[in-house]
């Protein structure tokens, strides 16, 4: 056999059997269904006062961006929610991942504003 017709032989065969796997529409939207979710609730937001006034003269306040009890339904670990803070995202990311992929137990965290911090619970959901 040429190089050439192997080389054909075997990119079709392998095509052949992706497109087995993947292509019906049905397999795809079970895949989607079974995808993990997770919500992410806001459970406090706080504000250390004395840096405030220390570090900020008073004018900081305690975050604008979040409310308590606020819940953010998660579908895809690389993605920010519109309405969800870059800055606190990039901190809570790696839980995020964590429970996206496979960690059962709920976990607590915060973002890293030292002044204002924002606590988070990240839980797996069926939701």
């Amino acid at each position: 056999m040429k190089r050439r017709h192997f080389l054909t032989s075997v990119a079709v065969t392998a095509a052949g059997a992706t497109a087995a796997v993947v292509a019906p529409g049905r397999v795809r939207a079970e895949l989607l269904q079974e995808r993990t979710r997770l919500r992410v609730t806001v459970l406090k937001v706080t504000l250390d006062e004395a840096l405030d006034e220390e570090y900020r003269d008073g004018g900081a306040g305690p975050c604008p961006v979040f409310q308590e009890g606020q819940e953010f339904i998660i579908e895809s670990p690389f993605l920010c929610p519109a309405d969800f803070c870059h800055w606190a995202w990039a901190d809570i990311r790696s839980f995020i991942q964590e429970s996206y992929f496979g960690r059962e137990d709920p976990i607590i965290t915060c973002c890293t504003d030292g002044i204002r911090p924002v606590f988070f619970k990240i839980e797996r959901t069926e939701a």
